[in-house]
């Protein structure tokens, strides 16, 4: 939620030219004051641009990346053409090339439901202007989602208490398992913790309790989720 709230509020700033740290600090109190008024608390209401966030993805990024789940390979990147900036997934829209919606977004299908990269749209278009963007190749990291495959099957076979019609869903996805990019060509995010990248800004300076930290293990999966918290900039050359 509070990464999409973020991912609305960068537009926002691209239409209306106001500060993204504005804009994220104003949609967090709002967020925290309507769960206020929904009679809900937390221990600890988090958001994306903490530094706790920021440990606990780079953590998690570690350990997949030392056990060898997280690889570097090249794929086509969505760059916005007027101003060269590389465009997140859900700024790309266009038609479905599996059920022929015409809204599909870059990183999934509202309507069939399959996952999508931008370069799969049928005339992709830019959610800022509404022109195409230009895809040109670019050096990502991949989660090896397909490596689980077989321990996440076995984990399904002992949920007795599940409804028969979703563990055969369940099971039907992990036939189709594919390695999913977990990073993309962003000058915002949480930079990627290797020798040799860079880091597009400083972690924000926000003064929040840590959250607990995920211990590294050849277990420590992330989701395909992390893919809008991890920027990367071109290693120098």
């Amino acid at each position: 939620m509070e990464q999409d709230a973020e991912r609305r509020e960068q537009r926002h700033e691209e239409r209306h030219t106001f500060a993204a740290r504005e804009l994220a600090d104003r949609y967090n109190r709002v967020i925290a004051e309507d769960l206020q008024g929904l009679g809900l608390s937390y221990d600890l209401f988090t958001r994306t641009t903490t530094r706790n966030h920021y440990a606990v993805v780079q953590e998690v990024f570690r350990a997949l990346h030392a056990n060898g789940y997280v690889t570097e390979r090249s794929q086509l990147s969505a760059i916005d053409a007027a101003t060269g900036r590389g465009l997140p997934d859900r700024y790309v829209e266009g038609t479905c090339p599996i059920c022929a919606y015409d809204g599909a977004r870059g990183d999934q299908c509202d309507s069939c439901g399959n996952q999508l990269d931008p370069k799969d749209l049928i005339n992709p278009r830019s959610k800022i202007d509404g022109k195409a963007p230009t895809f040109v190749e670019s050096a990502q990291f991949f989660l090896d989602l397909p490596a689980f495959a077989e321990q996440l099957g076995g984990w399904l076979q002992t949920r007795k208490d599940w409804r028969p019609n979703v563990l055969k869903f369940s099971a039907n996805l992990l036939t189709d398992l594919k390695p999913r990019a977990i990073s993309r060509d962003l000058d915002w995010g949480v930079p990627i913790p290797l020798p040799g990248w860079r880091r597009p800004r400083a972690p924000p300076p926000h003064a929040t309790r840590r959250s607990r930290r995920v211990k590294p293990s050849r277990c420590s999966a992330g989701r395909p989720g992390l893919r809008s918290g991890i920027a990367r900039t071109r290693p120098p050359r």
